[in-house]
């Protein structure tokens, strides 16, 4: 009897894992179909009848997080909203898996959010405050600030840094704003250049919190900003005597050609881009910028004037795709293939976040492959060789397994250096 008892309810709990699973698939399903709303009230019917289910609540978080960020305007946007819907939930769900590294992940992204609308008021102790509570949640761990770190030490001192999202943008404001870490750099993300709010900080800055970057707009440009008729054209940067001095150029480099082509509908450029056509315009070449290499970015144009320096690369005012001076190797090689600065790479080992740990991990790998590329083709195979051999030491395959097309790229790369 007592057998019985024990396979019925196997059979009753391996029943009810399939039903909690379906579940699952089905409200992922429309998620991917964007209709929030339906996966949510599905998923608060499960968790009336799976209360301990750690997935149920994560995805509550997401879906309502999406609804927010994500969508056409939600009129429930609020602090409270965010508290009870989003965070609340994504909490649960980490205190029921204290591994769930996606959820920790979701975690950084609202704290961020949240960050974000601090700064409109400038309340800069609610920014610092939504930073630090991020981190008591685990939505930083050590791989993803060291990560963060190697970004801004591939940075000029006083660069303007460009990025894409909240991936790398959230990492790099906690190590600057409360580690204190290379607080000299503007960081610019690429997908807030639409908004006006945004503009209006990162041209007036905040002191503490942000160095202000050389954009010309008023008030009234900002709050008017549209997809601007364009057709492709030269935006013309002047290259001034000292810039030509630090660059070692001769006279003949007079201006720099930044050539745009419209990129949103027909014959429309993209508001963003023509923020950071104003910025770098203005900023006649005084500054450092950066950009990183996470994420597309709007780089149609200046591709070729791109110089590597470890995992950002900086405009110059000449070509250099191709050339010897494709990679500033000396920086490159100071960053990229000091030990100290994976000092936490086995970190993602037992802190992973699988939407971001892997590319963080995977694109300093990258860096490697690509400059042992250029080795190469640069006629030096012995260090290309040498490049790949520390690229495992540093950061060690049993910490991270290679991206399946990191590997593929090796087995290619090394097939060649042998011959």
């Amino acid at each position: 009897m007592k057998q019985l008892i024990i396979i019925f309810l196997i059979t009753i709990s391996t029943a009810l894992f399939g039903q909690t699973s379906n579940k699952i698939q089905e409200i992922i399903q429309l998620g991917d179909e964007w209709k929030f709303e339906e996966a949510i009230d599905l998923i608060k019917s499960e968790i009336n009848i799976n209360p301990n289910d750690p997935e149920l609540y994560y995805w509550l978080g997401r879906y309502s997080h999406y609804l927010v960020y994500d969508t056409r305007p939600f009129i429930h946007k609020s602090d409270q909203w965010s508290k009870e819907q989003v965070l609340k939930n994504f909490q649960k769900a980490v205190e029921l898996n204290p591994n769930y590294g996606d959820a920790k992940y979701f975690l950084a992204a609202e704290y961020g959010a949240r960050a974000l609308e601090a700064l409109k008021t400038a309340n800069v102790e609610q920014y610092r405050k939504e930073y630090l509570d991020a981190k008591s949640w685990g939505a930083f761990p050590l791989h993803a600030i060291e990560y963060g770190k190697n970004i801004l030490r591939s940075c000029d001192p006083n660069a303007i840094l460009i990025v894409n999202g909240d991936a790398d943008f959230n990492i790099l404001q906690y190590v600057q704003v409360i580690e204190g870490f290379r607080q000299d750099v503007s960081i610019i993300v690429v997908a807030l250049l639409e908004r006006p709010y945004y503009i209006k900080l990162i041209r007036d800055g905040i002191p503490g919190i942000y160095k202000s970057v050389p954009l010309n707009m008023n008030d009234n440009l900002i709050m008017e900003m549209h997809n601007y008729k364009w057709k492709e054209n030269d935006v013309i940067i002047p290259i001034s005597d000292q810039t030509r001095k630090d660059y070692n150029l001769n006279d003949s480099f007079i201006h720099f050609k930044w050539h745009v082509k419209p990129n949103v509908g027909n014959n429309k450029l993209w508001s963003g881009t023509a923020i950071l056509i104003n910025i770098i315009e203005n900023n006649q070449w005084e500054r450092p910028v950066h950009f990183t290499s996470f994420g597309s970015q709007d780089l149609d144009g200046i591709k070729d004037n791109l110089q590597i320096n470890g995992l950002t690369s900086k405009i110059v005012p000449f070509q250099v795709k191709g050339t010897n001076l494709e990679y500033d190797t000396k920086k490159f090689e100071s960053i990229i293939f000091d030990p100290k600065n994976y000092k936490d790479y086995s970190d993602i080992k037992y802190n992973n976040q699988p939407r971001a740990s892997g590319a963080f991990g995977q694109l300093s790998r990258w860096a490697i492959f690509n400059y042992a590329v250029y080795l190469f083709k640069n006629g030096d195979k012995e260090k290309a060789k040498e490049a790949l051999k520390k690229m495992n030491v540093l950061m060690p395959p049993e910490i991270l397994p290679l991206s399946n097309n990191l590997e593929m790229g090796l087995k290619s790369l090394q097939t060649v250096l042998e011959k």
